[in-house]
């Protein structure tokens, strides 16, 4: 997922691979609740990253721990509970209702789009095709 957004790097649950075969065992934390923050620690210290200095998103609670670990934690269109606890801690919020509201209204006017426009296209067929009925009446 790094590679295709053009990121540094990224941090996810690893596979464990012993002479070139993966195991089916993990290799490292699972990257959920605090085992997501203990591997941006691990992370940070491997490369020198002051995570005082860094920034972490997330849309949901479960994510706390890993908000906790950064300087800058910012809640996006967060849940209920991380809503709360970033309005409590003071962290930044950010949201995107307006963007989600547009792209339904925009998913919906395409949906009519092609639904009316196949509607016509097979109404189109039908009349240019006349009925068995007509054609038997025509001999």
């Amino acid at each position: 997922m790094a590679h295709v957004l053009v990121l540094d790097g990224g941090i996810g649950t690893r596979s464990e691979i012993k002479d070139g075969i993966y195991t089916g065992r993990p290799d490292g934390p699972f990257t959920y609740r605090s085992g997501k923050a203990e591997a941006i620690r691990m992370v940070a210290e491997e490369h020198g990253i002051d995570l005082s200095a860094s920034y972490a998103y997330s849309d949901s609670e479960s994510d706390l721990p890993m908000l906790s670990a950064v300087g800058h934690p910012v809640a996006v269109n967060p849940d209920a509970e991380l809503e709360r606890i970033a309005r409590e801690e003071g962290w930044r919020i950010m949201r995107f209702d307006r963007l989600g509201r547009r792209l339904r209204i925009a998913g919906a006017l395409g949906a009519i789009t092609l639904v009316g426009g196949g509607g016509g296209y097979v109404a189109g067929r039908i009349r240019r095709r006349p009925s068995r009925l007509a054609v038997l009446l025509r001999r």
